[in-house]
């Protein structure tokens, strides 16, 4: 009657031995599940890595063209003024040009 009672035991670690495989088992899958997400994590880290690098190569053309623009805009307006300044100068030397030759007219 031992015998038969130790065989059960045995019977039962040994479902045991079966059920603890098992879960050994799962758990390897999940390990390998993991494995397989920290890898792609770690891709989109670089990705993520390497498009912040873009965006700020972006953001330093973007500050260059800024200062391009502003420097261009600078140079339009000096050249509006001296245009100005330019045109009021004509304006004066057709003025005086006109009274020489009315002078001149009338000195006839």
């Amino acid at each position: 009657n031992h015998d038969h009672r130790f065989d059960e035991i045995e019977n039962i670690l040994t479902n045991h031995d079966h059920r603890f495989d098992e879960i050994e088992n799962i758990l390897t899958n999940h390990d390998q599940r993991f494995d397989k997400m920290e890898n792609m994590l770690e891709e989109q880290n670089i990705e993520l890595y390497n498009i912040r690098g873009t965006l700020k190569k972006h953001t330093s053309q973007f500050e260059d063209i800024n200062y391009t623009i502003r420097m261009i805009h600078n140079q339009t307006v000096r050249l509006s003024l001296d245009q100005s300044k330019l045109s009021i100068k004509i304006d004066d030397l057709e003025d005086s040009n006109e009274k020489r030759t009315d002078k001149n007219i009338n000195n006839i």
